[in-house]
């Protein structure tokens, strides 16, 4: 895992958002940043307001 402080291309990311931590796919759409769910349950959604979201770190895969 390596540590990032902004989004630094379409990947896993562990990351605060509205008080809550997450772990969301962040890719870039037409609309700016997506969240998008590997779990059907939960709907994919932009990102509202990426300057307040706090990146923790960006999981990769070997």
């Amino acid at each position: 895992m390596k540590r990032v402080e902004q989004f630094t291309g379409d990947s896993i990311y562990v990351f605060r958002y509205d008080g809550q931590l997450m772990v969301k796919r962040l890719q870039f759409s037409k609309d700016g940043l997506a969240m998008v769910s590997d779990n059907d349950t939960y709907k994919d959604r932009a990102l509202q307001s990426p300057k307040s979201t706090t990146m923790i770190l960006r999981l990769l895969a070997r």
